[in-house]
């Protein structure tokens, strides 16, 4: 970095603070100031050096500034230009020259670094849904050997990394950092916010700040993710999970292995089990060549092999699956029966009237509806949900709890619903057709029925079909009834109206129904009568 171009940065922020007087030069800031290139140490705390700089002859920082670094300094924060590592050139080269500030202990060297990076891994992970054993293996990583987990906002595994750790108690530093701005502004506001009249404001533990670069990174490197390249140019440790071939991420930790400044057996790559789909898949195709991750050990990665089920304790990161389980439960009745779908409504035609209300289930990938993120991490990780569920399962989650659970995305409003159909079931599931836009089919054979009669004594009524105009017509209550007649660059033949959409505003409690007014709907004769031990009310086939 260039003496030069930081003196100039750091003067114009304390400038900006008022902490100098205006008389001084920038000229005079250098060398009795501030710290010269060959001087600083990677352990120098530049608000300790300005604090103790020489008051003799003319001042550099006023009464008014040294009042306030002396509060900075004793709230713990500190002021770094290099990251202490015996690698710190390297880190330079990788993310530009920057500034940190932060906790003092943040930058301790006895406290290693662990961060934890992986290629994309599907909406919600369901690419891999094995994520929450890495994730659990990491943290146990961690605390094995006394770590904190870094986490880069941004990257791939970052906010249920962190939201895990935090939930496990294991320590944690996370980079915050801003490009938008010059150097002298990020300083300046830090230190406005974290110094008042009233006292100081104490450097927390868990938050590393980074100011813009001073100097850009290596040319080689300014075009991969920021993200990323902190999270393998700063860790101690690098574990990564899945590297997709050609990818980013590949690029960089091929880098991070083939530099000599980066400490050796420092990088794990997962390997398989076997119990892995991996090693299967290679079995059945009896290749003898490695897989893609364990071509790495080749080059200085470490094996890191990851278990396929998680143990029943895990000490400070022990998960509640069996309390969690027996809380949640619902007993329902065995003694329901199964029976096939009747024929005189296999004869039904599509625009027929039949005296109950369709709603089929489909498969979830992600959170439920009105699940947050949050929640859905911590259901998969801590209590072992699944990460997507199959139409089946989805209905079955639905007969524990007892609940049809509204969403707003069907409608124009912020109002949720549930929908269902007066197309009588047999003529909708003939015509299920499958979407590719949306990536799944529109209806499926799993699903309840309702009588219509019974769904309209809490509020059920049937769609609105029409054009913008009648939307704007209609009153405020009307329009989350509403439903555009054709769907978007859906063509003419394509009515949504054929649909004969109804709705319910928010969720439908089924405990609170009539049992007899409600049948659950599978696809296969097998299914149902596996699927009698798990539903509350008669279960149909409907092949």
């Amino acid at each position: 970095m260039k003496t030069d171009s930081k003196v100039e940065q750091l003067h114009e922020s304390l400038r900006r603070l008022g902490w100098i007087e205006e008389s001084i030069s920038s000229r005079v800031l250098q060398p009795e100031g501030l710290p010269c290139e060959d001087k600083e140490p990677n352990t120098e705390c530049w608000l300790r050096r300005w604090l103790e700089s020489p008051v003799a002859g003319p001042p550099l920082i006023n009464v008014h500034g040294r009042a306030r670094l002396k509060q900075l300094v004793s709230a713990g924060w500190t002021l770094r230009s290099r990251w202490p590592r015996p690698w710190s050139l390297s880190i330079a080269a990788w993310l530009g020259a920057r500034m940190f500030l932060g906790h003092a202990s943040l930058f301790a060297e006895t406290t290693p670094l662990h961060s934890l990076i992986s290629s994309r891994i599907g909406r919600h992970g369901n690419a891999h849904p094995e994520w929450p054993i890495w994730i659990d293996g990491a943290l146990r990583h961690a605390r094995r050997h006394a770590a904190r987990m870094l986490i880069s906002p941004g990257s791939t595994l970052a906010e249920a990394t962190e939201q895990f750790a935090r939930g496990a108690g294991i320590t944690l530093t996370k980079v915050c950092w801003s490009e938008h701005v010059d150097v002298a502004t990020w300083l300046d506001e830090l230190l406005k916010s974290c110094s008042y009249d009233e006292g100081p404001v104490t450097a927390p533990f868990d938050k590393l700040f980074l100011s813009p670069a001073i100097e850009p990174a290596t040319e080689a490197l300014t075009d991969l993710p920021l993200q990323d390249r902190l999270s393998i140019a700063l860790a101690d440790r690098v574990l990564a999970l899945s590297l997709r071939a050609g990818g980013k991420l590949e690029e960089l930790v091929g880098l991070r292995l083939a530099e000599t400044a980066f400490p050796v057996g420092s990088l794990f790559i997962t390997l398989p089990t076997g119990n892995s789909s991996r090693i299967r898949s290679k079995r059945r195709s009896k290749s003898k060549q490695p897989t893609h991750n364990q071509g790495w050990l080749t080059r200085g990665a470490v094996g890191w092999i990851m278990g396929a089920q998680l143990t029943d304790h895990h000490g400070p990161l022990q998960h509640c699956q069996l309390q969690y389980r027996e809380s949640t439960a619902v007993r329902v009745p065995t003694h329901q029966f199964a029976s096939p779908l009747p024929r005189a409504w296999r004869d039904l035609d599509s625009e027929d009237d039949w005296p109950y209300l369709v709603h089929c289930t489909r498969g979830t990938s992600g959170p439920l509806p009105e699940e947050s993120e949050e929640n859905f991490r911590h259901r998969v990780w801590c209590c072992g949900g699944a990460i997507a569920w199959h139409p089946l399962e989805t209905l079955a989650h639905i007969c524990r709890e007892g609940r049809l659970r509204g969403t707003a995305s069907i409608t124009r409003t912020s109002e949720r619903c549930v929908s269902f159909s007066a197309v009588p079931l047999s003529p909708l599931l003939k015509r299920r057709t499958f979407r590719s836009h949306l990536g799944r089919w529109d209806w499926e054979p799993y699903g309840l029925l309702i009588r219509r009669e019974c769904l309209k004594s809490i509020g059920a009524r049937d769609v609105i079909y029409g054009d913008e105009h009648e939307y704007d017509q209609l009153t405020e209550d009307e329009k989350p009834f509403f439903q555009p007649r054709f769907g978007k660059g859906e063509q003419p033949n394509h009515a949504w109206a054929e649909e004969r959409e109804w709705r319910v505003l928010g969720d439908v409690d089924l405990r609170l129904l009539p049992r007899q007014y409600i049948m659950t709907f599978v696809r296969t004769r097998h299914e149902a009568i596996q699927f009698c031990r798990y539903s509350p009310w008669p279960v149909l086939w409907v092949e």
